[in-house]
């Protein structure tokens, strides 16, 4: 009888506690509704690959907005993992078709489908021959990822020109962070993705874990709270959690002069290679991508260095830096082309990078030159 009674004491604290849990959540979560209401989302998700590191679900749909209200975006994925309608890998006779590789500045984070300047310059193009501009960039690849992702699947699109979109804000940290490739004997070899080998893996495969919850989307459609939370996750994990020995000095967001010099070498290789895979790529077209704060300034050394290395290799780029400069001339506002606390392209800087890309690759005399206005 005296077993029975601990018994039943057990149990009344255990669901005592278990009240007193449900209750302070929801209390937190209507605090956090009156205090600091959330965005709610609908989270899309990744899938974990050792060759990308990651890449994103197949047939998937999210909705993502920023919490100041600056912009709210639906994304929808195709079945081959990009953010673009259903297009087979396979071209029809007589399409030029354009491949474009990028991180979230080309993804593009903040706005529709649409809206960006890579389905816009499919538009513009179109009205002058049969045109496909396939969007292959991902939020947070670097040029590690792209490269693997040109060696892995994207070369099956035969494109007539494949364009690489580098943004100077964060692709020399995505090189060295993400560890996909190491110099040998001065060419760039691609190393698969491991706990041990990458940081940025680390950080995606506890994501992933995260994102594999139970109830975790109903919970991010429907919670404040666990939006509050997804949002503080990233800077503590990225702070406290992801370090081995061997990185503790990792920063996400910032790196060194050594390891600057050390991601340009890697950069450097991993360009080189790209170049040297024009049967797969087509022609090599680069897009210079600059940060809001590098325009005001007007300035940007990696940029400055891409820009030598193209012309080294003879490969026709766009410097997007002088022509935002250019625009913010005209117009007196860069407010309008950047999500100016947020940092990435807004509707009418896409229509801007558009207009100007598709002015260079005639005077490249990149398109088919009988159709050429």
């Amino acid at each position: 009888m005296g077993r029975g009674n601990r018994m039943k004491r057990v149990l009344q604290n255990a669901l005592l506690v278990v009240i007193s849990c449900l209750i302070a959540l929801l209390i937190a979560e209507i605090a956090i509704r009156i205090v600091a209401p959330r965005v709610l989302i609908e989270p899309l998700g990744i899938v974990l690959d050792e060759d990308l590191i990651y890449r994103l679900p197949p047939n998937a749909s999210g909705a993502y907005g920023k919490q100041d209200g600056e912009w709210f975006m639906h994304v929808s994925i195709n079945s081959h993992g990009l953010r673009d309608r259903e297009i087979p890998y396979e071209r029809k006779p007589g399409v030029f078709r354009i491949l474009a590789l990028g991180d979230s500045m080309t993804f593009a984070e903040g706005a529709e489908l649409d809206e960006l300047y890579l389905k816009r310059l499919e538009v513009r193009l179109g009205k002058l021959f049969p045109a496909e501009v396939i969007n292959g960039a991902v939020r947070g690849w670097g040029p590690g990822q792209q490269l693997a992702f040109m060696s892995k699947e994207a070369y099956r699109y035969h494109p007539d020109i494949t364009l690489i979109a580098f943004y100077s804000g964060n692709d020399f940290e995505d090189v060295l962070h993400g560890n996909l490739y190491r110099v040998e004997n001065g060419e760039a070899a691609h190393q698969k993705a491991s706990e041990e080998s990458s940081a940025k893996y680390r950080y995606y495969k506890h994501q992933h874990m995260i994102q594999s919850l139970p109830l975790y989307n109903w919970m991010m459609s429907n919670s404040h709270l666990a939006n509050w939370l997804r949002q503080i996750y990233p800077h503590l994990a990225i702070r406290n959690i992801y370090r081995r020995k061997a990185d503790q000095q990792v920063n996400f967001s910032r790196i060194n002069a050594a390891e600057e010099e050390r991601s340009w070498v890697l950069v450097k290789a991993i360009y080189e290679k790209l170049f040297h895979m024009r049967e797969q790529t087509g022609r090599l077209f680069v897009i210079l991508l600059p940060t809001y704060s590098e325009v005001v300034k007007m300035r940007s050394p990696r940029i400055e260095r891409m820009i030598g290395l193209c012309r080294q290799w003879g490969i026709p780029y766009l410097d997007m830096l002088s022509g935002f400069r250019e625009q913010v001339e005209m117009k007196n506002n860069l407010d309008e082309l950047y999500f100016p606390r947020e940092g990435h392209f807004a509707p009418a800087g896409h229509a801007w990078i558009a207009q100007l890309l598709e002015k260079r690759l005639k005077a490249e005399g990149l398109l088919p030159a009988e159709n050429q206005n």
